[in-house]
């Protein structure tokens, strides 16, 4: 994300004033449990940010992922708990430093994010977020013990988006294909915007966690067709021992229980996927499986009528005629300059007129109505 260029002098006067505000306790956090991500293995790259810039720019359908130099892995980090990683960001002051365009944007934000959260035991995850028509988006991640994976954007000025609460975190959902919309943390909710489509993301961890698996995501269901109203049970098979779940039913319900049951009400076709996690991360998504309900009745044949049709002709004629004959084709005339005319039953309707002047009479004008 950029912002507007800032004066280099009114990043060091800021930088210094707002420092000191780091340790101020922050507002109570903005809830948002609605979090549906996808984990990517460590990424390691060996081009310049700008050649990275550059490569994206000119490529559309492929991608050159850069992290910031200076991270500080911990191998003894452990993975917090959902409120430690409040606890730890609320204490956090990266989000009040000052953003300069090409000096310290959000790569630079997300790099002191993962190097504190480091120094503090915490594991945490640096990611390159590929957004559509863009440049990449940084932030961090954290994979809590008790909600799986959190994605916290700190990029952010306090002396323009952020200056009415003074904080710049945010939650943000990333999940591929879906549009970047980070939400402020802190009341009164200062921070609210879009970006691009995410295409794609990495995560750098600070440390490789105890060994064990990430779960792969598979189900089973009871049926997959019927009449609506349709009840399908869904039966976790995933491995890899997960102790949490996801699922989306296709007709934007959801659940979070390892072995659902869902109704479908009306008649469609639905493609159910699910996410399952442990300790050790969140699953890549399920293949998806296709629901088709159908309806007890019958399709609608999709029908319409236009009759009675009420038709106003304009004469548009030239050369000055005096009078007019109008033959309506359902056996009806008149002699009127514009007459209006209604067309009672369904049926082609041939109309012809004829314009007359003191010169004498025109050849006769047709055209046809259609009444449904």
């Amino acid at each position: 994300m950029k912002l507007k260029p800032t004066f280099i002098i009114l990043l060091i006067l800021l930088t210094v004033t707002l420092a000191s505000a780091g340790n101020n306790l922050k507002q109570s956090r903005h809830p948002d449990q609605n979090l549906s991500v996808s984990p990517v293995k460590n990424n390691v790259h060996n081009l310049t940010l700008s050649e990275a810039r550059s490569y994206n720019r000119n490529n559309a359908n492929s991608h050159q992922w850069w992290f910031p130099p200076g991270l500080v892995p911990n191998p003894n980090a452990t993975d917090p708990t959902f409120a430690q990683v409040v606890n730890f960001i609320k204490a956090d002051p990266t989000d009040k430093k000052l953003y300069l365009s090409g000096v310290y944007e959000c790569d630079s934000m997300a790099r002191d994010v993962y190097n504190n959260a480091s120094k503090a035991g915490i594991r945490v995850g640096l990611v390159d977020i590929w957004l559509q028509g863009e440049d990449d988006q940084y932030d961090t991640c954290y994979n809590t013990t008790d909600k799986g994976l959190v994605f916290i954007d700190c990029t952010g000025d306090p002396t323009s988006g952020c200056s009415g609460c003074g904080d710049c975190d945010c939650i943000v959902n990333v999940t591929k294909g879906i549009i970047y919309h980070p939400h402020s943390l802190y009341a009164p909710y200062c921070r609210d915007y879009t970006q691009g489509q995410i295409l794609d993301y990495k995560i750098e961890w600070s440390s490789v966690n105890s060994t064990g698996t990430v779960p792969v995501a598979q189900f089973t269901v009871n049926k997959t067709t019927g009449n609506a109203p349709l009840t399908v049970k869904f039966t976790d098979t995933s491995t890899g021992s997960p102790t949490s779940w996801h699922w989306s039913f296709g007709d934007g319900q959801s659940a979070t229980t390892q072995n659902p049951a869902h109704n479908y009400s009306n008649a469609g076709n639905y493609s159910v996927v699910m996410v399952a996690s442990n300790s050790y991360g969140q699953s890549q998504q399920s293949s998806p499986k296709t629901i088709t309900v159908t309806s007890t009745g019958t399709i609608p044949v999709a029908k319409f009528s236009t009759a009675p049709l009420t038709v106003n002709f304009t004469d548009k004629s030239t050369g000055s005629p005096t009078s007019w004959h109008w033959s309506f084709g359902d056996g009806t005339s008149s002699t009127q300059e514009n007459p209006t005319h209604t067309y009672s039953n369904a049926g082609n309707y041939n109309v012809v007129m004829a314009a007359i002047n003191n010169i004498g009479q025109s050849a006769s004008a047709q055209g046809t109505v259609i009444v449904t």
